[in-house]
């Protein structure tokens, strides 16, 4: 039975899924300009407390406590580190806590890769919220306004 349960859900997940074709990775140091590099041979490690990116012979490293967040992008966007009046939405993870950003009313949903909630809130004012500990090492979704932020917990 569990076996069915698990191959509907699959099923539902897999309709209407396909493959996005992205040309560039951007990434969003915090009080700096964002970065965006080539997808096409991109090679991404950490070393330290820092990401390293390595494209078309370049090596560009992000101090990963102020990386506030990276996206896939079909254009290139260096050099613009905010549009005017853009939604400036994020979840990161810092100190083990959760952190989002996100303007007032925003409606935030943290969740586990298999479903449960681990929180649902509507955020009551703009800015930054800082959630409690996480309760265990692993993946958690962040979902804000219907944004979803993929954050690893060690």
């Amino acid at each position: 039975m569990k076996k069915i349960y698990l191959t509907s859900a699959l099923a539902l997940l897999s309709l209407g899924a396909g493959a996005q074709s992205y040309d560039f990775l951007t990434f969003c140091p915090e009080g700096k300009a964002q970065v965006s590099l080539p997808v096409d041979g991109l090679k991404l490690r950490v070393e330290g407390s820092q990401l390293v990116a390595e494209a078309g012979g370049s090596r560009t490293a992000f101090d990963l406590p102020s990386l506030r967040a990276m996206f896939f992008a079909t254009e290139n966007t260096t050099g613009i580190a905010a549009a005017p009046g853009r939604d400036e939405t994020a979840a990161t993870l810092r100190d083990g806590r959760i952190c989002v950003t996100a303007p007032a009313g925003s409606r935030v949903a943290v969740l586990t890769p298999d479903g449960r909630t681990v929180a649902r809130f509507t955020k009551p004012a703009d800015g930054s919220e800082t959630l409690g500990p996480v309760p265990a090492a692993g993946v958690y979704l962040v979902n804000v306004n219907g944004r979803t932020f993929k954050l690893l917990a060690q």
